[in-house]
């Protein structure tokens, strides 16, 4: 039996937000600036945009 859910989509800008504070609170991901969001065909994808004076590597992992 198929069951029928009803979602309620977030718009980019929210989301845009609700995943930079989540980065923020990573020890040495606190000065992370920008989140990019790419949609594709399967979801999305996450990058980060401005890493303001984050490691790199340390922030990259944090997104994903």
């Amino acid at each position: 039996m198929r069951t029928v859910r009803a979602t309620q989509g977030i718009d980019v800008e929210r989301a845009k937000r609700d995943c930079l504070i989540a980065v923020e609170h990573w020890p040495g991901c606190e000065t992370v600036a920008e989140i990019g969001i790419v949609r594709g065909e399967l979801g999305f994808t996450l990058s980060v945009l401005n890493y303001g004076a984050a490691e790199t590597r340390l922030a990259d992992r944090a997104v994903r």
